[in-house]
């Protein structure tokens, strides 16, 4: 059963994607969703919080392990490991956490109407010039 990134709390048990992997680089990482063909650059934190990622321990016990680690109180280090842990849910990087569409990337592909053989419209107020500052890629 799917929750919402919201319901997200220390009881959770988050699942990694079996379709991300972090790719450690430098003293972060990019975290590589192979599904969507996207990677997220990550600080040392996440990169960190990523790979103690074992489909067994809770969100509380990530947040003990880290608030341990670096010596911070829990109360310091819950807001943040929660956080990030709605974040890759959000993103569809969890897989027992539902994905929230609004957070998707959209890629946009703007084909030349005139290569296809249309017929081209003219509208007086285009989208592009209503939305646009300059044309895509200019």
């Amino acid at each position: 059963m799917l929750i919402r990134p919201g319901d997200i709390d220390d009881l959770t048990v988050p699942v990694p994607a079996a379709h991300a992997a972090i790719v450690e680089i430098g003293d972060g990482g990019l975290l590589v969703d192979e599904e969507a063909g996207r990677g997220y650059p990550v600080n040392a934190t996440a990169s960190l919080l990523w790979s103690l990622l074992d489909s067994v321990s809770t969100v509380g016990e990530l947040i003990d392990d880290v608030s341990a680690t670096f010596g911070s109180s829990r109360s310091e280090v819950a807001g943040s490991v929660h956080g990030l842990m709605r974040t890759f849910g959000e993103l569809g990087l969890l897989r027992n956490v539902a994905r929230d569409v609004a957070s998707m990337p959209v890629d946009i592909e703007y084909v030349d109407l005139d290569e296809c053989g249309e017929t081209v419209v003219t509208i007086e107020a285009s989208f592009d010039r209503r939305y646009l500052a300059g044309a895509p890629n200019a």
